[in-house]
Formats: C-alpha cells, sequence, structure tokens
C-alpha cells in the first residue's frame, strides 16, 4: 500500500470542509434571521401607520473608451459632482472628444465619487470602466503589458480612496 502526503488525506479534508460547511451554514442562518427580524420590524411599523424611509439610490458613473473617444454616462447627485467628473476626465483625455451623458438624479453622495477617482484608459484598444457602490470594476483590452501597468496604476487614487478596485483587463 502505498502512502499519501498528509496534504491527501481524505478524512482531514472532509473533516476541513464540513467545519467550513457549518461555518458557512451558521452565517447563511444567522444573516437569515436578521432579514427575518427586519421584516418583522418592517411589517410591524407599516401595520402602525407609519411609512418606511428608504435610502437614496447610489450613483455611478460609466466610461466607455475607445481610442480618440470617451463617453461618460451614469447618474450623480448633482451639477457639482457632474462638473467635476467632466472636467477631470476632460484633464486626462485632453486629446480625446469626450462626450458627457451623465444624468443629475435623487441619488446619495458618498465621498467615493470624484473625478480623481476614474482610471486612465488611454493605454487600452478598447475599455470600460463603473465606479459604482464604492467599486471600480475595469474590463476590455490592451495593446502591452505596460498599457496594463499604467492603467493598474491610474487606479491608485480610487484605492487610496478606499474603492476597491476589480481590474479585468485582458492583453
Amino acid at each position: 500500500m502505498a502512502l499519501r502526503p498528509a496534504h491527501c488525506n481524505p478524512m482531514k479534508n472532509l473533516r476541513k470542509h464540513s467545519a467550513w460547511t457549518a461555518a458557512a451554514a451558521g452565517s447563511i442562518l444567522s444573516v437569515a434571521a436578521l432579514l427575518g427580524a427586519m421584516g418583522s420590524a418592517q411589517s410591524a411599523a407599516n401595520e402602525a401607520g407609519l411609512s418606511s424611509v428608504s435610502a437614496p439610490a447610489m450613483p455611478w458613473v460609466r466610461l466607455d473608451y475607445s481610442p480618440g473617444r470617451l463617453i461618460i454616462s451614469g447618474s450623480v447627485p448633482s451639477a457639482v459632482e457632474e462638473q467635476d467628473i467632466v472636467q477631470a476626465a476632460q484633464r486626462r483625455y485632453a486629446a480625446v472628444q469626450v462626450v458627457n451623458l451623465l444624468q443629475v438624479a435623487a441619488v446619495a453622495n458618498p465621498n467615493w465619487l470624484r473625478g480623481d477617482c476614474l482610471p486612465d484608459l488611454r493605454g487600452a484598444i478598447q475599455a470600460s470602466a463603473l465606479l459604482a457602490d464604492a467599486s471600480l470594476v475595469i474590463a476590455g483590452s490592451v495593446r502591452s503589458v505596460q498599457a496594463l501597468g499604467a492603467i493598474a496604476a491610474s487606479t491608485r487614487p480610487a484605492a487610496d480612496a478606499g474603492i476597491r478596485v476589480y481590474n479585468h483587463l485582458q492583453r
């Protein structure tokens, strides 16, 4: 009979997975209980004639870049944020046509909604970036490893502001 390395012990792995499964199930049950309690509280408030106050929707900004053109779309809380985002894009993309499709809407005004948190996508063949819910998601394709590095470096202000950055660019 051949001896297996310790890390290949199926019973040990089963115990690890069972412990993880039990912990995950406990977390799921806790969340379910919390949601149930919240639902009960909301039902009691409704029965008492109290109206619920919901939080405003979150803003979002999307950049769609192709060489020579940047389209900015999304919902922002005021003309001040719109101007900040558009001016930051015009400064960064000076030789590129910037198309502003942003809309002012009744959305929240979080501290992460700033023009300096937008990435520089100029090294891409085609790319999109979505800034929403304190996350920045970038996808598309780049010409070189250097372009990939430059775009990644341009996300530093966003990361420094506490924004989670997800870079899905491909070469």
